[in-house]
């Protein structure tokens, strides 16, 4: 019987490209790839575990010059096609760069907490 090493270094970067070719991982790039301006999308552990633990917490991130309207009619669309809500929130970049130096508790809960980057990579939230 075989079973994960919680401890690898790598754990999370496979369950990031497991989720990616998921169908459900598939899809959410399929949605939000084609808008322009997402300069970086996360999945949330909570949207991965369905499962809020923190009144913080939110399903997606999007951070970027994206244009909120339509990300938000891509959220809703999204949310008939899996039946269930998605929490999510949308800065721009000059707003992630000052929650992160404001300590902001949804953006450092979001960032502390497991996650998959969607789109982008993980120097963009340096």
């Amino acid at each position: 019987m075989y079973t994960v090493n919680k401890d690898c270094p790598i754990l999370w970067e496979l369950r990031s490209l497991f989720f990616k070719e998921s169908e459900t991982g598939k899809l959410l790039y399929e949605r939000f790839n084609h808008i322009e301006g997402i300069s970086v999308a996360i999945v949330t552990e909570a949207f991965l575990k369905n499962r809020y633990v923190d009144k913080t917490d939110i399903d997606m991130l999007f951070i970027g010059e994206m244009k909120v309207r339509e990300l938000s009619l891509a959220v809703s669309q999204l949310e008939k096609d899996m039946g269930r809500v998605i929490k999510f929130a949308a800065m721009k970049v000059e707003d992630f760069e000052f929650g992160k130096k404001k300590r902001d508790p949804i953006l450092i809960n979001t960032l502390m907490k497991d996650k998959i980057i969607l789109l982008g990579k993980d120097s963009d939230l340096l």
